[in-house]
């Protein structure tokens, strides 16, 4: 459902914001040396997750991308229709929405 939602909000086919989401996402995740995929979910503020798993890594990936996706079209339209003191009150909407689910993906990790 989620990804029909972020599909509808912002058409994938636009390539400008298509690489703008892919790099936001791509700035989340790093190869080691031994080819293994850290995940950084607070970037440089937090530690690092080893992802061995390739279909854990995309399914990471996919919500990082949507959740992007998303939160930033909401944001978008709630500063411009109701100002910006709203699009803050926000804010612990989105971050208990990012924890909960990438500590749901990467339960067992």
């Amino acid at each position: 459902m989620l990804d029909k939602l972020a599909d509808i909000i912002i058409d994938c086919n636009n390539n400008m914001l298509s690489k703008y989401f892919n790099y936001l996402t791509d700035a989340s995740f790093i190869k080691d040396n031994h080819g293994n995929t850290l995940f950084f979910p607070l970037g440089i503020y937090g530690k690092g997750r080893i992802i061995t798993d390739e279909i854990i890594e995309r399914k990471v990936r996919r919500f990082i991308l949507n959740y992007y996706k998303v939160s930033l079209t909401i944001i978008i339209f709630t500063v411009v229709a109701f100002g910006c003191i709203w699009s803050f009150l926000l804010t612990p909407v989105f971050m208990g929405w990012f924890y909960l689910a990438t500590k749901s993906l990467l339960t067992g990790v």
